[in-house]
């Protein structure tokens, strides 16, 4: 497996340091997965994962985000 294909990412981590809530993580991710932009696998207990450039992705979306509040 290729490195930036794995799903080693949680989503519970991805906003954490601007300060975004998970709520909105989570709502940005399932807009972007259903748009096909990013895949977002999940372990058995529901934890979401993302891989490399799904993280990137979702981080630009949430940057963009909170430039424009």
């Amino acid at each position: 497996m290729v490195e930036n294909e794995a799903f080693v990412i949680p989503l519970s981590l991805v906003g954490r340091s601007e300060s975004i809530s998970d709520k909105t993580v989570r709502r940005i991710s399932r807009r972007l997965e259903s748009e096909g932009e990013i895949e977002v696998q999940h372990t058995p207990t529901g934890r979401g994962l993302l891989n490399i450039p799904g993280y990137r992705r979702l981080r630009e979306e949430i940057l963009a985000g909170s430039r424009a509040a």
